[in-house]
C-alpha cells in the first residue's frame, strides 16, 4: 500500500493507523500537489 498527502500530520496519522492495523508492506510518503 502506498500513502500520499501533503500534510505530514495526516501521513503520522495514517502510519499509525496502518500499524494498529497490522498492515505490512506500507509506505508513506509527501508529496507537494499541483494542478
Amino acid at each position: 500500500m502506498i500513502g500520499v498527502d501533503v500534510s505530514a500530520p495526516m501521513l503520522d496519522r495514517a502510519r499509525a493507523a496502518a500499524q494498529a492495523a497490522g498492515a505490512a508492506n506500507v509506505a508513506m510518503s509527501s508529496t507537494r500537489a499541483s494542478g
